[in-house]
């Protein structure tokens, strides 16, 4: 990941890496230093954060203060989920973004008005596709979904899901001039199988290690 920040040229510039994630990471260097010690800060940050939000989520469902005390404990103290953020896998920021979407799709809180509740789905979408393109698709249902159950105008969720098409579009038009094929990305191509085994063996050649680049 530090390679392709230190080579980028513009906010698209990000090879075969979808463009959030890396500017992501560009600003943790910024912030943190251009270290490796920095993007494992940057992913703990995320992972804390994952937590916070899901900590809102289940209380706002569920209404009691010890089932999201439980839920909170779950996930801090998951060895996977924990392995994730100190080797600065782009996963947290995913994770985040899921949790973060599910938030403002499920959770009623006063504060979170209609306009407000949009503007955040749009701000979790790009989280969720920016990190991973393959995820741009299912965003259609989630969102139908969410304005079926709040009773939102279809074409003011259509108009998030187009906010988010849009800040990706420009990615998009790269990779089709860069490499051919707008869906370049290895995180549409690569398999289920050789994810795990790269998560496993650093990059699927030695034993595990952290990411240098």
């Amino acid at each position: 990941y530090r390679g392709l920040v230190g080579a980028m040229k513009h906010p698209y510039d990000t090879s075969g890496r979808e463009p959030v994630w890396i500017n992501l990471v560009w600003l943790g260097e910024l912030l943190f230093g251009p270290t490796d010690q920095s993007l494992r800060v940057l992913c703990t940050l995320l992972f804390i954060a994952t937590a916070g939000v899901l900590y809102r989520l289940t209380r706002e469902i569920s209404g009691s203060r010890l089932a999201a005390l439980i839920a909170f404990i779950l996930i801090t103290n998951h060895g996977y989920l924990g392995l994730l953020a100190v080797r600065g896998l782009r996963d947290n920021l995913q994770m985040l973004g899921t949790v973060a979407l599910a938030y403002v799709l499920f959770a009623r809180p006063r504060w979170l008005t209609e306009r407000l509740r949009l503007v955040a789905w749009a701000g979790a979408g790009l989280l969720m596709a920016g990190t991973r393109l393959s995820l741009l698709a299912p965003l259609v249902p989630l969102f139908a979904l969410g304005a079926w159950r709040l009773r939102i105008r279809w074409w003011k969720a259509a108009l998030a899901f187009g906010a988010v098409l849009g800040l990706l579009a420009p990615y998009l038009v790269y990779c089709q001039l860069r490499f051919g094929d707008p869906m370049a990305q290895r995180g549409v191509r690569s398999r289920p199988r050789d994810r795990l085994s790269r998560l496993s063996h650093g990059r699927g050649d030695g034993p595990p290690r952290f990411p240098v680049g």
